[in-house]
């Protein structure tokens, strides 16, 4: 049959301006459809909590980028209870979030099993709680972690396991500046790849031991 026609005024003109749109309801009826969503930002909508469970997965269950940034989630379970009904989410922003620990493990576990990339900016995180948090995440490869004040990363007396996947991660605007103890911070992760320290304070770079591999920084 012919497209329906509809008369649209455009919200940015004041109402001075009226148009001709061809099959809105065709396109309101995708809008609508939730399920087809890839891509979803909630940044700064004050979310709290999740839904009850299966709701969200039940609603859009191929989102593979969530952004929830600057909102009022206060826990990693809370995150968890959310990204488990995302099955295929990749790609997660929590900047500006303050996060506790998570608490349950199995669902930390099961809830970013295919998270590539997270963004922790502005959390005030320190790095032992990014390292324990990511290590539910065993297909990770970009790690975001700027503006969270860092002097230091890890403790002396930390051993963390041998990373495999990460491949970049980006330190922008801290405050480090021992690039050694920054060496000896990153060195588990043997994929890494680039390291970004842009508007850190870092005092020296040695020349690289025979230890130490490429690295781009």
């Amino acid at each position: 049959g012919s497209a329906s026609q509809e008369k649209v005024i455009l919200g940015s003109s004041q109402g001075s301006i009226l148009v001709e749109a061809v099959n809105l309801d065709k396109i309101r009826g995708k809008l609508a459809d939730l399920g087809r969503l890839r891509e979803v930002s909630l940044d700064g909508l004050d979310v709290a909590t999740g839904n009850v469970d299966g709701v969200i997965h039940q609603t859009c269950p191929n989102i593979h980028g969530l952004d929830l940034s600057k909102n009022l989630i206060t826990s990693w379970d809370v995150v968890a209870s959310i990204a488990r009904e995302l099955p295929l989410l990749e790609r997660l922003c929590l900047n500006l979030n303050r996060l506790l620990p998570g608490t349950d493990f199995a669902v930390m576990e099961s809830a970013f099993v295919n998270l590539t990339e997270l963004q922790l900016n502005g959390t005030m995180m320190s790095w032992s709680e990014m390292q324990n948090a990511t290590a539910n995440m065993p297909n990770l490869e970009f790690i975001e972690f700027g503006y969270n004040a860092l002097t230091r990363l890890r403790n002396d007396d930390d051993t963390p396991p041998v990373n495999k996947t990460v491949r970049v991660i980006n330190l922008d605007s801290n405050t480090c500046s021992d690039w050694v103890h920054i060496w000896e911070s990153i060195r588990h992760y043997i994929s890494l790849q680039r390291l970004v320290l842009t508007s850190n304070s870092i005092d020296a770079i040695p020349f690289p031991g025979p230890q130490q591999c490429c690295l781009g920084v």
